[in-house]
């Protein structure tokens, strides 16, 4: 319990992976439960037993090798998931001997699970205690549904976890009885009700296949369900418990309907629509026609993705969202046959199991094969196992699930030496790898901590040189030493533009896919003087993402300055056409002097521009119609729309709760432009003034601020490793901040 509750709130999700300190403690306690392992297999005289996954294995490591020798130029990426995918072949076996061997039961490991998971529940019911303020104190005014994370942060990776844990609850409501039973009621219905709030439709999916999988087996544990039996069964009920169940039944058919309607709905919804996913599917599908044998790489799909000129996606992302696909991609044919034999094996492994257990077991090893069908139909439509914690649940499962329960000793020779053998050597070479590189990690973070306090750019970025050669080929590093010089270029020190360009141009040549590496790039040669080169390197962006504005803000503003103005027309109206908001930021930051018709703006967006020209009334039409809720920002522009039609008993309600939300300097400048409006509206200018230029202060972002916090995701997920929040030098001119935010800050007054 205590090792998954670490491992499910800190330890194993992205927080913990980059988290020096962490990722540091996580090592070690790996590598002592690993020695404890080893030490209780000798002092005991444990025998090896053979594993119903050996032979899949195997594939799966000829699927690893061929393919890293296919692309070596991408072996650090690789590498990354090598590790990981060793960590957990390592703890496959772990288990496995620990169950063979009796050390421990399937019922106590499934204890252990489900005390864990109240843990992650109660960081959940935190997360939403604002949400429940909001709802005692306005009631459904204003109501919105949230979408937790928990510690795991993403709602989708909170319902992959849910999805494998509430199967096993299930199981465990059929081996206990009276108050436990209640409790363990309770704990199911707080679990669904949390996975609902996630809106994870592929959690849904599986958790509901899971819990039917379970349901059924543990039903049919003393024989097959038939309908004589079931009427029998119906008959010796009482009259209250056959209420109870009716009412139950009919809710559930409620709640199953109205999930499948909005299921439905959301396929069409904007952000998760079914377009995006064709989009990786296609991706998917093209880096697999690239090489289909050996595919790119293990753990290269974000990274090779990029480079797709002719995928649009608006943000990076680093897996195919199906898990088929994204074997494919990574692994060609050899991957996919490995995951093939990996299924019919668990297959037939669960058979076996069901058949030799007994009715006292049979709960439990439904439990256990409800989670690993829920974990695995959850991967078809989102590869969150991309998590360690989440991919730890399913091989948790799937070790309960399938692990013999009359294991066979292995009496082959080589096995009893060379597994044993084979298991140490990988977990040696596991913990000295992974101290090595969190080593070279830690000595990285603490560069940028002391750049963070100190603004020191140059020296910071002398101190990455130790970094950067202890692991040159690691991208990541590389870069964030061209961004260090880069802002020290920014503040006039003349001998860190070149190694600023030097570190870019050193980057692209590692990752040529990443066009956020060829903005920087142009960004620099502009400021060294070589606008041809600037114009080289920023079209060389355009051309990797065409779908990302700001390329072509920055397009505009080079053309403008070398005297292009029909080049820097056509450039601005792509901006335009990508993002009509853009119209919003102020005009002198502007690279051509034009806006967007408003009709093509965002709804939020439209109704400030006709607050703007005196059109109150249209302005809250279009605002009941699209009104955003469950932030301080929706709660603000629903203030200055009730201000526009004098309503104030609506604006102060509105401000009230925005106050609520405020987390964040960004929040409060949202929230001081409340305050100003309401106070101009009283007549109170001297108050209004204050406020709107605590506003503007609020809202100018730190020299270290995110700009586009989308590319997090490639630090975090293709690199596990964090880095500076802004991406793009201040002399790319990207423009920060939310135009709708600075729009009213410029117009209020």
């Amino acid at each position: 319990m205590i090792v998954m509750s670490y491992l499910a709130t800190i330890g194993a999700t992205f927080n913990g992976i980059v988290d020096p300190s962490i990722q540091g403690f996580t090592l070690t306690t790996l590598g002592v439960m690993v020695a404890v392992w080893f030490v209780a297999r000798w002092l005991r005289g444990w025998r090896w037993h053979q594993s119903p996954l050996d032979w899949a294995i195997l594939i799966w490591v000829a699927a690893f090798s061929l393919s890293l020798l296919a692309n070596l130029d991408a072996w650090r990426h690789i590498s990354i998931g090598l590790w990981f995918a060793g960590v957990y072949i390592g703890l496959w076996y772990l288990l496995s001997d620990v169950l063979t061997n009796s050390a421990a039961r399937r019922e106590t490991i499934i204890e252990g699970v489900l005390l864990s998971g109240i843990i992650v529940i109660l960081f959940v019911f935190f997360q939403l205690v604002p949400w429940f303020q909001q709802l005692l104190t306005y009631g459904t005014d204003g109501f919105f549904l949230p979408r937790p994370g928990g510690r795991m942060g993403n709602p989708n990776f909170l319902g992959a976890y849910l999805a494998v844990l509430i199967p096993l609850i299930v199981s465990r409501l059929f081996t206990t009885r009276s108050f436990n039973r209640v409790l363990l009621g309770i704990y199911l219905l707080l679990a669904l009700f949390i996975l609902l709030l996630t809106y994870s439709r592929g959690a849904w999916i599986g958790a509901a296949t899971g819990m039917v999988v379970c349901a059924g087996l543990s039903l049919s544990r003393t024989g097959g369900i038939t309908l004589r039996g079931t009427l029998d069964w119906w008959r010796r009920q009482t009259g209250t418990r056959r209420v109870v169940m009716n009412a139950a039944a009919g809710i559930s058919v409620i709640v199953v309907a109205t999930v499948g309607i909005v299921l439905i709905r959301s396929l069409s919804e904007g952000g998760r629509a079914v377009g995006l996913r064709t989009e990786l599917y296609r991706a998917a599908i093209e880096l697999f026609q690239e090489q289909p044998l050996t595919g790119q790489g293990l753990f290269t799909y974000g990274r090779e993705m990029l480079r797709l000129e002719d995928i649009l996606q608006d943000r990076p992302h680093s897996h195919a969202h199906n898990i088929a696909f994204q074997i494919a991609a990574e692994l060609g044919i050899i991957g996919l046959i490995a995951g093939a034999a990996s299924v019919v094996v668990s297959g037939f492994a669960v058979k076996s199991n069901w058949r030799a257990a007994n009715p006292r077991m049979r709960p439990h090893l439904a439990g256990a094969t409800g989670g690993v069908v829920a974990f695995a139909i959850h991967q078809f439509f989102d590869v969150t196992a991309m998590m360690p914690i989440i991919a730890l649940m399913g091989l948790l499962a799937l070790a309960l699930a399938i692990v013999p329960l009359t294991p066979q000793v292995a009496t082959a020779k080589w096995r009893r030496w060379v597994f044993p053998a084979g298991s140490a050597a990988l977990w040696v070479g596991l913990m000295v790898s992974g101290l090595w590189s969190s080593g070279v990690y830690r000595e990285y973070t603490q560069v940028l901590n002391d750049v963070g306090a100190t603004r020191a750019y140059g020296e910071g970025a002398r101190r990455l040189n130790g970094v950067v050669e202890a692991d040159p080929a690691l991208s990541l590093y590389p870069f964030q030493q061209g961004f260090l010089y880069g802002m020290a270029a920014n503040e006039g020190d003349a001998e860190a533009l070149p190694l600023a360009e030097a570190a870019f141009q050193r980057f692209v040549d590692l990752e040529p896919g990443y066009s956020f590496g060829w903005a920087n790039l142009a960004a620099l040669k502009w400021q060294a003087g070589d606008s041809e080169a600037a114009l080289t390197s920023i079209r060389r962006a355009i051309q990797i993402d065409s779908g990302v504005w700001y390329f072509y803000w920055m397009l505009a503003h080079y053309q403008a300055k070398v005297g292009d103005s029909a080049g820097a027309e056509q450039s601005f109206n792509e901006v335009l056409r990508l993002n009509p908001d853009a119209s919003l930021y102020p005009e002198e930051s502007k690279p051509v002097a034009r806006s967007a018709d408003p009709k093509d703006m965002s709804a939020v967006s439209q109704v400030v521009v006709l607050l703007d020209a005196g059109q109150p009334e249209q302005a809250d039409a279009l605002w009941q119609a699209n009104r955003v809720w469950g932030s301080g920002p929706g709660l603000v522009v629903e203030a200055v729309v009730a201000l526009a039609l004098g309503d104030r008993p609506r604006a102060v309600q509105a401000l009230e709760q925005a106050e609520n939300w405020t987390f964040d300097e960004i929040d409060r400048a949202w929230f001081q432009v409340g305050t100003a409006r309401l106070a101009q509206f009283d007549g109170d200018l001297t108050t209004m003034q204050q406020d709107i230029e605590a506003a503007r202060i609020s809202a100018r972002p730190g020299p270290l601020d995110a700009d586009d916090e989308a590319l997090l995701s490639i630090a975090y997920a293709q690199f596990m490793r964090t880095v500076i929040p802004r991406f793009f030098l201040p002399q790319a001119n990207y423009p920060m901040g939310s135009p709708i935010l600075l729009y009213l800050i410029d117009h209020t007054g």
